[in-house]
């Protein structure tokens, strides 16, 4: 009975290592394909500009206004040269 029991062992071993774990790394790595091929990597950049409006010095708010004027007249002489 115990030689049996032994032979049984043995042929289990057996069946591990040669079968059973050769299989299961098989089929991990197959697993492993199908993942990656089902996965994607998608990255995304987003700009945002804000402009928001600031409580200045009396000298910038005075600055601002003759810049605008400068642009307004800029315009203002471009078009006449067009028409």
């Amino acid at each position: 009975m115990i030689h049996s029991h032994e032979r049984w062992l043995g042929a289990h071993g057996r069946l591990q290592r040669r079968i059973l774990t050769p299989l299961a790394s098989i089929q991990a790595q197959e697993q492993f394909q199908q993942q990656q091929q089902h996965s994607t990597l998608v990255t995304q950049r987003r700009t945002v500009v804000e402009a928001r409006e600031v409580p200045t010095d009396q000298r910038f708010v005075f600055l601002q206004e003759c810049l605008d004027w400068v642009q307004r007249r800029t315009v203002k002489e471009n078009g006449a040269e067009n028409g």
